[in-house]
């Protein structure tokens, strides 16, 4: 670090990018950290033009994170009752599912 709170960075070449970010994200000390910290570790050392974005993308493809993840969606309301309808086939419905394996 320098005096005036400037620090020098190591600036890494695209070849050696992946390597990098394996490093800090497999490493068994790293533990698999989500994007945002894995950069937090990364931007202290070294520097490459959108390096948040490659941890990001990077992070997307590592396939344990993926099993791994939580998905935090809001979930679907209530069910509501329909009125019963006085004719027959007044009402119908249909349930669609994609297209199913031969």
């Amino acid at each position: 670090f320098l005096p005036d709170g400037a620090r020098y960075l190591l600036v890494i070449p695209k070849q050696l990018r992946g390597t990098v970010l394996a490093i800090f994200h497999y490493h068994p000390r790293a533990g698999h950290l989500g994007a945002f910290k894995t950069y937090a570790r990364l931007w202290t050392r070294y520097f490459w033009p959108g390096i948040y974005r490659t941890t990001e993308r990077y992070g997307q493809s590592c396939v344990p994170c993926q099993h791994r993840k939580t998905w935090r969606h809001a979930s679907g309301g209530q069910f509501m009752p329909l009125p019963f309808s006085e004719m027959p086939f007044h009402r119908v419905g249909i349930d669609l599912y994609g297209v199913l394996p031969k």
